[in-house]
């Protein structure tokens, strides 16, 4: 008998939680980077601040978004954010929704990000599904605590790098716009902001004092390996609950082949959960439907 397809859901979410437990790691590394004052590589890093902030100045006063000084290490070179002068630098709700005129009564969840020209850009959420389409645009049906569960637990979304490309991007913030109304017009825009921290800095300043140093640094040190060993515990437990579900005697004729063709697909993140951790490479083959359709020359169009 084939395995229900609920189980492979199941799988499914096990993973994207998993996915979501190595962010773990990351902020572990980016501690003991910080403790250690360590610095190896030229990649692009912030070393310090870029803090949310009230605005304290009265032209910060339309700015919705306000970011203290950021010190910024970029291919062996440290630079300030904004400049050498200023303490701060804002942005508007028009510099973050740029274009998205005409919305109200709804929220948008988005990201900051400090990219490798040394200025700060914004990417509002997208669905996985569709990561070319259209920003996602969420009604105030839903209440505001259930848009913090989306916006910290959601793996159905995504927000685009601003390059392209995530070595050369680093994520700032995570924000949730509550919009009430938006026309890309300071005086009637009515926008509120709230922000959540995913800073990660790293190197350079280290702990300055020796007793502070001598007591800290080994603990950090410790909680580091400590976190990497229960990841690594993690994802061999995964393996192996993966493994047995694949070893199951009813897939027919066998686990790859079965999936090759089954509709619904093997979800996604377990597909590649699959393919990584195990080396079982499943590709969906597109089965014909049978139905016959004819071009229309001219257009390039499929008509019934």
């Amino acid at each position: 008998m084939i395995p229900n397809y609920a189980s492979a859901v199941i799988l499914n979410n096990l993973i994207k939680s998993y996915n979501i437990s190595l962010s773990s790691t990351e902020y572990s590394q980016s501690i003991l980077e910080y403790c250690l004052s360590i610095n190896n590589n030229d990649s692009l890093k912030l070393n310090y601040g870029l803090s949310y902030l009230d605005p304290s100045k009265p032209e910060m006063m339309k700015n919705i978004l306000v970011l203290g000084k950021g010190l910024i290490y970029n291919s062996n070179v440290r630079s300030e954010l904004p400049n050498n002068d200023d303490n701060q630098f804002g942005f508007s709700a028009s510099d973050i929704l740029g274009n998205l005129n005409d919305i109200s009564d709804c929220y948008v969840l988005g990201c900051a990000w400090l990219t490798e020209n040394n200025q700060i850009e914004f990417s509002l959420c997208k669905s996985k599904k569709l990561p070319n389409g259209e920003t996602c645009i969420f009604s105030k049906d839903i209440v505001f605590s259930e848009i913090e569960d989306v916006l910290k637990y959601s793996t159905d979304i995504e927000f685009p790098y601003p390059t392209g490309n995530s070595s050369s991007s680093v994520l700032l913030f995570k924000f949730i716009l509550d919009v009430e109304k938006y026309y890309n017009e300071y005086k009637k825009d009515r926008v509120f902001i709230f922000v959540r921290d995913e800073r990660k800095p790293r190197g350079y300043y280290g702990l300055p004092e020796e007793i502070l140093y001598t007591k800290v640094a080994p603990k950090i040190i410790q909680a580091k390996q400590d976190i990497s060993n229960l990841e690594s515990d993690l994802l061999e437990n995964i393996k192996k609950l993966v493994q047995k579900w694949i070893d199951l005697d009813g897939w027919d004729p066998d686990f790859q082949t079965y999936w090759e063709t089954a509709d619904p697909q093997l979800p996604k993140e377990l597909r590649d959960f699959i393919d990584n951790e195990l080396g079982i490479n499943v590709v969906f083959q597109f089965q014909p439907t049978g139905i016959l359709t004819q071009q229309k020359l001219g257009r390039h169009q499929l008509v019934n």
